[in-house]
C-alpha cells in the first residue's frame, strides 16, 4: 500500500474532515457559552473555508491533470479514479455546498451548531467520494456516508414532531435500500468476479458471466440507487422529507444528492446497458420508473399548497425526466443526464434557498399564498426566483429547457427508425412533453403567488446579506449562462468521456 500515493489523491477531502474536526472543537471550546447567533457565524465561517481549500485543492488536481507526478490516476482497484469528469463534477458539488453552508447560517434549527454544520461537510465528503470512485465496495461506503449523514440531518429540528417523523421515515425506507444495494453488490460480483467498474465491463464483454446473476444484481442496484434519485416506486420518502427537514438540508438533499447519484449510476449502468444481454429487459423496466415518475410526480404536485412539497413532487418527476436520457444507453444520452443534472441543480437550490430565506423571516412552514404580493416589497427576490422555477419549467432560453431538449434527442436518437407504435422512443417524449405541460400549471401557480397576485399577506422586505445575495446572483447566471451557452458544459462533459 502507498500511502504517499493515497494523500496525493485525497489530501483535499482530508481538509474536509480537518474542517468537521475545528468546527466542533472551537464550538465546544472558545463559543460554547456565546450566543447561537456568533456561533453559527463562527462555525460557518470554519467550515466554509475548509472546503474552500478543499475547492480549491480538487481544482488544482484537475488543472495539473491526471497521471502528473502530484496527481495519480487512482487508487487500488478504482476505489478512487480521478479524470476531468470526476473532478469536475467533485469540484461542483463542492461548490453547492458552499452555497448550502452560507444559507444555513441564519438557518440552525437548534443548539448543536457544530454538528449541524459537522454533518453537511461529511455528506459532502461522501458525495466526492461517490462520484470519484469506480468500485462497489467504496461505492456502497460512500453511500452509506452520505445517507446517515442526511437521516441525521432531517431530523435536526428535534423540537418539531414531524420533523423527527420524517427523518425516521427517512431512516427506516433507506435501511431497505441500502439491503437491496448491498444484496445487488453481492450478486453483480459473483457473476463477474469484481468490484472495479472496468473490470466488471471486461467480463460482460467476454461472455462468462452467469445471466441469472447479472440480472438479479442489476435489478437490485436499480432499486437501490432508484432510491437515491426519489424515482417511483422509491419515492414515498421524499415528500416529507423535503417539507419537515431543515431547508438548507432539503436542498442539498435535492441537489448534492441526486448529481453524485445520477453520476454513479451513468458511470457504472451506462457501459452495462450498452453490452449486457438483458439490456431490453433492463431498459423496459427503466422506461417504467420514469413514467411512473413523471406522471405521480408532476400530478402530485397539482394538490400541494406548501412549496416545499410541491418541490418534492417536481424533483421525483425530473427524476423521470432524466431517466430517459439514461434510457438511450448511448454516450449522448449519458452526457444528456449529466447536462441535465448540474441544471436541475442549480435551479432547484436556488429555488429552496429564495424558499428559506422568505421561511425564515415568517418563522413556519412557508405556503404558497403567504407569498401573494411578493413582488412588491422583494422585487428582486420575485425576480430570481422566476428564473429558478422557469427553468425547471423548460422555458427558453433558460438552462432547464436545452436539458429537456438533449435528453429527449439522445432518447430518439437511440432508435430513430421506427416501423410501429412500439418501436423507439418518440412514444416516450411524447409523454414527457405532455407531463411538462402539465407541470407548468403548478410551477405558474406559485409564480402568481410572487409575481401577480395583489393580495395580503405581503412578505415585509428582506434585506439579504452580502453573501445570500451573492450566492443567488451567481446560481442565476449560471442558469441563464448555460442556457445560452450550454455547449461549454456539454463540452465538457463529452470531453471526460473521452478522455483515455
Amino acid at each position: 500500500m502507498d500511502y504517499t500515493q493515497l494523500l496525493l489523491v485525497t489530501w483535499p477531502d482530508l481538509i474536509v474532515v480537518l474542517g468537521v474536526f475545528a468546527a466542533l472543537s472551537v464550538d465546544y471550546t472558545r463559543y460554547k457559552n456565546s450566543p447561537i447567533e456568533i456561533r453559527s457565524d463562527k462555525v460557518a465561517m470554519i467550515t466554509s473555508l475548509s472546503l474552500l481549500l478543499a475547492l480549491a485543492g480538487v481544482v488544482w488536481q484537475l488543472i495539473l491533470g491526471e497521471g502528473s507526478p502530484g496527481v495519480p490516476a487512482g487508487i487500488w482497484e478504482g476505489q478512487i479514479v480521478l479524470t476531468p469528469l470526476t473532478l469536475g463534477f467533485k469540484a461542483l458539488v463542492f461548490a453547492l455546498a458552499l452555497f448550502i453552508l452560507q444559507f444555513a447560517r441564519s438557518q440552525v434549527p437548534n443548539q448543536h451548531v457544530s454538528e449541524y454544520f459537522g454533518l453537511i461537510l461529511l455528506s459532502t465528503l461522501g458525495m466526492g467520494f461517490l462520484i470519484t470512485t469506480q468500485n462497489l465496495l467504496m461505492l456502497f461506503i460512500s453511500i452509506e456516508l452520505i445517507s446517515i449523514s442526511l437521516y441525521g440531518l432531517t431530523a435536526f429540528q428535534n423540537s418539531q414532531r414531524f420533523s423527527v417523523e420524517a427523518g425516521i421515515k427517512y431512516f427506516a425506507i433507506g435501511g431497505v435500500s441500502s439491503a437491496f444495494l448491498l444484496f445487488g453488490i453481492s450478486y453483480l460480483y459473483g457473476a463477474t468476479n469484481a468490484l472495479a467498474f472496468d473490470a466488471i465491463v471486461a467480463a460482460l464483454n467476454n461472455g462468462a458471466v452467469p445471466s441469472g446473476y447479472l440480472w438479479i444484481g442489476s435489478a437490485f442496484l436499480l432499486v437501490g440507487l432508484g432510491f437515491k434519485i426519489a424515482a417511483v416506486p422509491f419515492h414515498l420518502w421524499a415528500p416529507d422529507v423535503y417539507q419537515c427537514a431543515p431547508v438548507p438540508v432539503a436542498a442539498w438533499i435535492a441537489t448534492g444528492s441526486k448529481i453524485a447519484s445520477f453520476f454513479v449510476l451513468v458511470q457504472l449502468f451506462g457501459p452495462v446497458l450498452q453490452i449486457s444481454v438483458h439490456r431490453n429487459t433492463l431498459i423496459i423496466g427503466i422506461v417504467l420508473i420514469s413514467l411512473l415518475s413523471m406522471a405521480l410526480g408532476n400530478i402530485g404536485a397539482l394538490r400541494q399548497t406548501c412549496v416545499k412539497r410541491l418541490l418534492a413532487y417536481s424533483s421525483i418527476a425530473h427524476a423521470g425526466y432524466i431517466l430517459i436520457g439514461f434510457i438511450a444507453a448511448s454516450r449522448e444520452g449519458n452526457v444528456s443526464v449529466l447536462f441535465y443534472s448540474v441544471v436541475y441543480a442549480a435551479a432547484t437550490l436556488g429555488a429552496f434557498a429564495i424558499i428559506g430565506i422568505l421561511s425564515h423571516r415568517l418563522g413556519r412552514e412557508a405556503l404558497i399564498k403567504d407569498f401573494n404580493g411578493c413582488w412588491k416589497k422583494n422585487p428582486g427576490l420575485s425576480l430570481l426566483f422566476m428564473i429558478f422555477i422557469l427553468s425547471l419549467a423548460g422555458i427558453p432560453p433558460l438552462s432547464g429547457f436545452f436539458g429537456k431538449f438533449y435528453l429527449f434527442m439522445a432518447a430518439i436518437g437511440s432508435r430513430p427508425e421506427i416501423a410501429g407504435w412500439s418501436d423507439g422512443f418518440y412514444w416516450l417524449v411524447a409523454v414527457a412533453l405532455l407531463m411538462s405541460a402539465v407541470s407548468l400549471f403548478y410551477y405558474i401557480m406559485v409564480l402568481k403567488a410572487f409575481l401577480v397576485s395583489n393580495e395580503s399577506p405581503s412578505p415585509s422586505p428582506i434585506k439579504l446579506s452580502k453573501v445570500e445575495g451573492t450566492g443567488l446572483v451567481i446560481l442565476a447566471l449560471l442558469v441563464l449562462g448555460l442556457g445560452i451557452l450550454p455547449m461549454v458544459l456539454v463540452d465538457f462533459i463529452n470531453y471526460g468521456f473521452s478522455y483515455p
